[in-house]
């Protein structure tokens, strides 16, 4: 892959005199962010820096290049880590750190600049006199790129690169190009969060708690430099936890649903999401409904017109106990830099990934629910070119039974159930007896159906596939009912 675009006389203009400005010599803010223990994706960063060439051999470990995404996990490394960030920084840097339309687009700029402030502390620890020069005025003169690049923009969905400006400009001395933190375009976008209108990229929960999380870090960095922010933030900040704690049964558990990636956990941890029905608003138009009764949370994907994969899945936690999942995915990070991630990503795309019926000609579900005098019920329905699939979904009173009665519109379908890590299935007698880790147990009981135990996989440890089970449902009549109880 080549290192570097060669620079036209304009572009190098545009960078060495357009984006000019004083160098600072530290930040007045550091927000300091925890890095992401993941030994797979350190090994994976390590081995990279440590090459005699690094120019990035995918397209996918270019955007891992360009975004810093190896830095957070650099940062839990020690004098290892140290060194790797300094080798990679010095790389990007030599070849990219003029001005590129590739390399500085606003959005890969903003997690750049997001995460260089967030790891400014092991980023320069080691740098000498020089090369710390060069970090604070790179982080400077993205920051004014950023800034240019918002002028006069009112697309709230910019959500990350108006949170890197803001942040910048909280973090960094005083900059007229970059201008002062509470702007226009900030204003607009919590204005929208707050309403409920929530970015498109938040379908994946992990996405949305990264960026609640750098939410918070830009108002803790309003009170710490003891600025008001503006009034919108408190209220976006709200709505945020709200919709990521309609995914969760406390702040350390969370549902695993087909297609998303492990969240930052530490995170999570930190946002202490709301957990409480009222959630269901903000979930429903980005494609998902879940039950809650007690720490038992269900939640089914109805999949979107641009996301149809695992339509009509199902996600079953209790407490800290995921009882039902779904494969997941990869992170963009381990996807760039680990052995055969990308190869991964296909298959875990595809409806056999997801505890789903196994069909490619799902559409997006309807769903409905009524509230019985003991139990939530849930009624869902998906067109198929064969016909239409009917669920229904009851969650007991005590949170500790799931009945789902499924109407498929031929007798010859098949549907799964994938188990976590380190889950155990047995078919005894009548039912499957299940075990988790912890020592956690539950039946299941099937009708309409035969039951078979395979193998599977997850990708819910960052960086590596793990082998899991799945129960694989062959259909025998148009109704297919299942309990689960424990």
């Amino acid at each position: 892959m080549s290192q570097s675009p060669r620079l036209s006389g304009r572009t190098r203009f545009y960078h060495d005199v357009q984006l000019r400005g004083p160098v600072p010599t530290g930040l007045v803010h550091d927000p300091l962010a925890e890095g992401h223990p993941a030994p797979a994706l350190f090994e994976a960063a390590r081995d990279w820096a440590g090459r005699e060439d690094l120019a990035p051999e995918t397209p996918e470990g270019e955007d891992v290049l360009q975004q810093f995404g190896w830095l957070p996990v650099l940062a839990t490394g020690g004098d290892e880590g140290a060194q790797a960030i300094r080798q990679l920084t010095e790389y990007w840097l030599n070849h990219y750190g003029r001005y590129s339309p590739a390399a500085w687009r606003p959005a890969v700029t903003a997690r750049r600049l997001t995460r260089m402030l967030h790891y400014a502390g092991p980023l320069v620890a080691w740098a000498d006199g020089p090369l710390r020069e060069r970090i604070y005025d790179s982080m400077a003169r993205q920051a004014r790129h950023l800034a240019r690049g918002l002028k006069g923009s009112k697309n709230h969905h910019q959500l990350r690169v108006i949170l890197a400006r803001t942040l910048a400009s909280l973090c960094l001395p005083e900059d007229k190009q970059i201008g002062g933190p509470v702007s226009p375009q900030l204003v607009h976008a919590l204005s929208a969060l707050a309403a409920g209108d929530l970015p498109r990229s938040w379908r994946d929960p992990a996405i949305a708690i990264d960026d609640v999380a750098a939410l918070t870090r830009v108002e803790a960095a309003f009170r710490a430099r003891r600025l008001s922010g503006p009034a919108e933030l408190r209220e976006a900040i709200k709505v945020g936890r709200l919709y990521i704690g309609g995914f969760c049964t406390d702040d350390r558990s969370i549902v695993h649903l087909p297609g998303s990636q492990r969240p930052d956990m530490a995170a999570l941890a930190s946002l202490a999401p709301v957990c409480r029905k009222e959630a269901e608003a903000l979930l429903l138009p980005m494609g998902y409904t879940t039950m809650r009764q007690g720490r038992t949370l269900v939640a089914m994907d109805l999949g979107t017109d641009a996301d149809l994969h695992g339509a009509g899945a199902l996600a079953v936690t209790t407490g800290q106990t995921p009882l039902i999942v779904n494969c997941g995915l990869p992170s963009s990070f381990a996807i760039g830099m680990v052995d055969r991630m990308a190869a991964w990503r296909g298959a875990l795309s595809s409806p056999p990934a997801a505890s789903a019926f196994d069909s490619d000609a799902l559409r997006p579900a309807s769903a409905s629910a009524t509230e019985t005098a003991d139990r939530p019920v849930r009624h869902l329905e998906l067109a198929t070119t064969e016909g239409l699939f009917a669920r229904t979904v009851a969650l007991a009173a005590d949170g500790c039974e799931i009945h789902v009665e499924d109407r498929l519109p031929a007798s010859s379908h098949d549907y799964r159930l994938h188990l976590p890590r380190a889950a155990y299935a047995k078919i005894e007698g009548d039912h499957i007896a299940l075990t988790y880790r912890g020592g956690k147990s539950t039946i299941l009981e099937v009708s309409g159906a035969e039951v078979t135990i395979e193998e599977s996989v997850s990708a819910w440890q960052d960086g590596q596939i793990d082998k899991t089970l799945q129960l694989v449902l062959h259909a025998q009549a148009a109704t297919v009912g299942w309990l689960l109880k424990w």
